[in-house]
């Protein structure tokens, strides 16, 4: 079951309140003229984020500008993961501060999210029992 609405009638911050108070794990999206930001929930937490963006999130920069790995390690990185994330590229190199790497990868999602938050006039989509490991 899930549920949807206009951001004229309820604010995304009641819609968060609700999945997070009962609970929830779904999809949330959030559709803005030609934006779609998907954000996805298990058992109430927000677990991951695309934000709907025509650049979406830059792990490169991300990673560069936290200090999580130098120029020169990235580029090689960058050069070898063909399908792999970035961070599975990096992980276990000696040079790279994964826990560095989270925190500035957790506040660009904090900034997209409260993007979203000031959003009044957007649709929006619950699609509860929809899981991350199926995305």
């Amino acid at each position: 079951m899930g549920f949807a609405g206009e951001l004229t009638t309820i604010s995304l911050d009641e819609v968060f309140g609700n999945i997070a108070t009962n609970r929830l794990s779904g999809v949330l999206n959030v559709t803005q003229r030609d934006r779609q930001a998907c954000i996805l929930f298990e058992e109430g937490l927000l677990t991951a984020m695309d934000p709907g963006t025509e650049k979406g999130f830059d792990y490169e920069a991300i990673a560069l500008n936290s200090g999580a790995v130098d120029a020169d390690n990235l580029r090689t990185a960058s050069k070898r993961r063909g399908r792999r994330t970035l961070k599975s590229m990096l992980r276990g190199r000696e040079d790279f501060d994964e826990r560095a790497f989270d925190r500035a990868l957790q506040e660009a999602v904090r900034e997209e999210v409260v993007l979203l938050l000031g959003l009044r006039e957007a649709n929006f989509t619950f699609e509860e029992g929809f899981r991350y490991d199926a995305y």
